[in-house]
């Protein structure tokens, strides 16, 4: 427990990429094998989610949830509010702007 606690505050980078590339290989392997019209396992289509999560979800994330959100949200002192202004500029500007873009390009 501790360890991996450790591993998550020390390298929060890494570790970002390589739980969200993790969770990618497992929900495209699911995908894929629940696929009627697919009988072979894409394994560019897999290596292509892997990226797109792994950069994306797991970098991308780490620095704007984790780094920028505190700098650009910093003095909104009620919690409901500052939940309300984060999750409106993470739809609508993360999502068409950064989560998005890259997924159609891939």
């Amino acid at each position: 427990g501790s360890t991996v606690a450790t591993f998550y505050k020390t390298s929060p980078f890494t570790a970002g990429f390589i739980t969200a590339s993790t969770r990618a290989v497992i929900a495209d392997s699911i995908a894929q094998h629940l696929d009627v019209c697919n009988d072979e396992f894409d394994i560019k289509r897999c290596g292509a989610m892997v990226l797109y999560s792994g950069v994306i979800l797991g970098l991308c994330c780490e620095v704007m949830f984790n780094h920028l959100f505190p700098i650009m949200f910093r003095g909104e002192t009620n919690p409901l509010v500052l939940a309300v202004k984060m999750a409106l500029f993470d739809v609508f500007v993360n999502a068409p702007l950064l989560w998005l873009t890259p997924a159609y390009i891939l």
